[in-house]
């Protein structure tokens, strides 16, 4: 997985000035497998200082050229007109919990990957907490704290 995270001048272009947003760019737009996440934010989520933004590309690597495999999301981030101020890049491999993980009560849970909506991070809390309990977590049928500490 690559991640880039960037210091910008201004919001990403063609955002009509949105404060904060997430843009997918499906891999077959730009010839890849994997689809390329782009965030931004702004100050008022106290990720920047006023009048800065933060942008954060990633996506799964599949060629040997990682770094230019973030190049489509940091065009949309105004790479080409300068909006960038300066760019921090990670390389990191996807990790997973060997098979038989949990069986002595440690229980591991993967990498984040480059997704960022944490979909697949929610999920692997949820499989975690099977693991750890034997049962699926039941959400909707839940008790609120306030309503048992009543009862």
């Amino acid at each position: 997985m690559i991640r880039t995270i960037c210091i910008l001048k201004g919001p990403a272009p063609d955002t009509k000035e949105a404060a904060s947003c997430q843009i997918i760019i499906p891999g077959s737009q730009c010839g890849r497998k994997s689809d390329i996440y782009v965030t931004v934010l702004e100050s008022s989520h106290q990720v920047a200082p006023r009048g800065r933004y933060i942008g954060i590309v990633s996506t799964n690597v599949e060629t040997a050229d990682y770094a230019s495999e973030v190049n489509p999301g940091l065009d949309l981030l105004g790479g080409k007109e300068g909006n960038i101020m300066c760019r921090f890049t990670a390389h990191a491999p996807y990790m997973v919990p060997k098979a038989g993980t949990g069986s002595d009560g440690i229980f591991v849970t993967e990498s984040y990957d480059a997704t960022s909506h944490f979909e697949t991070a929610c999920l692997d809390v949820l499989k975690v907490y099977e693991q750890v309990t034997g049962e699926k977590l039941d959400i909707d049928n839940m008790k609120v704290l306030a309503q048992q500490e009543e009862e």
